[in-house]
C-alpha cells in the first residue's frame, strides 16, 4: 500500500509570504499499521487542515484545527482512525492514519486558512 502527501507540490505559497510544507514526498506502508504525515507552516494561520484525494477526483476534506485553540473537527470517515497533532511552538501539523486499510491509499494535503469566512444566508418570500 502507498500513501503519500502530494509529490508533485511539496510547499505551497500564501499571497503574504507565509507557507505550508509536507515534510516526506511519499512513502509506503503495509495495512494494519499506523502512518503519520508531518506538515510545517510559517506565519499564523488560524485553522490547519488535511485533505484526502484519491486519482481523479476532487479533495476531500479530512481533519481540520484551530491553531488558537486546538478544537478539531472531522469528516465522517476520518472519525476514528485519523488524528491532527498540532505542535504550535514548531509550527508542526501531524496527521496520523491508523490500522491502515487499502482505501487509505491517496495522496493527502495540509493547507491553513488565515481568515474564517462567514455564511450568509436570505430567504425570498
Amino acid at each position: 500500500m502507498t500513501v503519500w502527501p502530494d509529490s508533485n507540490k511539496p510547499e505551497a505559497d500564501m499571497s503574504d509570504g507565509d507557507s505550508v510544507t509536507e515534510r516526506e514526498p511519499w512513502f509506503a506502508q503495509t495495512e494494519g499499521k499506523d502512518v503519520t504525515f508531518n506538515c510545517t507552516y510559517t506565519g499564523n494561520a488560524f485553522y490547519l487542515f488535511w485533505y484526502r484525494q484519491y486519482p481523479g477526483r476532487q479533495p476531500e476534506f479530512a481533519v481540520r484545527k484551530m491553531e488558537s485553540s486546538g478544537a478539531e473537527l472531522k469528516a465522517d470517515f476520518a472519525q476514528t482512525r485519523f488524528f491532527g497533532t498540532l505542535q504550535k511552538s514548531e509550527k508542526l501539523y501531524r496527521l496520523t492514519i491508523s490500522e491502515l486499510v487499502l482505501s487509505d491509499t491517496a495522496n493527502y494535503y495540509c493547507a491553513t486558512s488565515l481568515t474564517v469566512r462567514g455564511v450568509s444566508e436570505s430567504l425570498v418570500q
